[in-house]
């Protein structure tokens, strides 16, 4: 009679030792779980903006182009604004172009520009952005690319460092674009292309029903947004081009974070499940002994 009591009694101990266990480790799943799906968001969030930085920066140098003159040449500011010269641009829609603008090196003080007047912030901020360049050295092979809110509306800066004798940069030119039509456009090819997150993950399914991208500016709000569906956290941010004022968010929509949650918890579900019934089966045992003992 003693020896299936002791044995239940340590069939019991041994089940609220493992339900415990069990119990902890799925918490620490639970966290470790959670923190997969921001990474996921953070990882779409970093492949949107790149991608739109990539096809707004090809058509923006494609613009810059048609300024080029021969080496060691000013470029021609006014090509830039010439809406028939600019139908000849390599864009995903015809852009408007605000303003163009030169500028010596490295003072990067006297900022020549034609068209429509650079409000005083972004003349200050676009200063300070030309002196850093010219003090990396970039920007030679590759346009650079600002993004600027100013009085609610979104605007698409890109300039092109030119090499002097010294093999420095010394001049640069680049344009102010009205950001609204380029950018709603690019963000929608972008939502169309490749997947963000990984297919192995999500299955073959589209970017617009996986999560739902919004662009924001701190004063302007939302600028795009991919979809009005439902969305759910974790959220993701990352910043679109340069130091500017526009930034990239990334919902994961419910669906698709239980995917990607059980994507992860599948293995350990099956493990947790093997340990209650072992646990199960040892206090079902005992009861069987100590039945026949009495």
């Amino acid at each position: 009679m003693l020896v299936p009591v002791v044995f239940l009694a340590g069939a019991f101990l041994l089940a609220g030792v493992l339900g415990l266990q069990a119990l902890r480790a799925d918490e620490a799943q639970r966290d470790a779980t959670a923190r997969a799906l921001k990474d996921y968001a953070a990882v779409a969030a970093w492949e949107f903006s790149r991608r739109a930085e990539d096809e707004v920066r090809r058509a923006a140098g494609s613009i810059l182009s048609l300024a080029a003159g021969p080496r060691d040449s000013l470029p021609d500011l006014a090509i830039l604004l010439d809406p028939a010269a600019l139908a000849a641009c390599d864009c995903p829609v015809r852009p408007v172009v605000r303003a163009a603008f030169a500028v010596d090196f490295p003072s990067a003080a006297g900022l020549e520009a034609v068209g429509t007047p650079l409000p005083d912030s972004s003349r200050a901020f676009l200063g300070e952005a030309l002196r850093q360049s010219f003090h990396s050295g970039g920007g030679m092979s590759e346009p650079t690319l600002l993004f600027l809110s100013e009085s609610g509306t979104a605007s698409i800066v890109v300039y092109r460092l030119l090499e002097g004798a010294s093999g420095r940069p010394a001049r640069a030119y680049g344009l102010v674009v009205d950001g609204a039509p380029m950018l709603d456009e690019t963000f929608r090819r972008v939502m169309r292309g490749r997947p963000l997150l990984p297919p192995a993950l999500t299955g073959p399914h589209p970017n617009d029903s996986l999560l739902v991208v919004e662009v924001v500016t701190p004063f302007a709000g939302v600028i795009y947004r991919s979809s009005t569906g439902e969305r759910a956290f974790p959220m993701a941010v990352d910043m679109l081009g340069g130091p500017g004022h526009v930034l990239t968010t990334v919902y994961l929509r419910p669906g698709t974070r239980a995917r990607l949650a059980n994507s992860r918890t599948g293995g350990w579900t099956s493990t947790l499940m093997s340990l209650v019934a072992l646990a199960t089966g040892m206090v079902l045992m005992a009861l069987y002994h100590l039945r026949r003992a009495m």
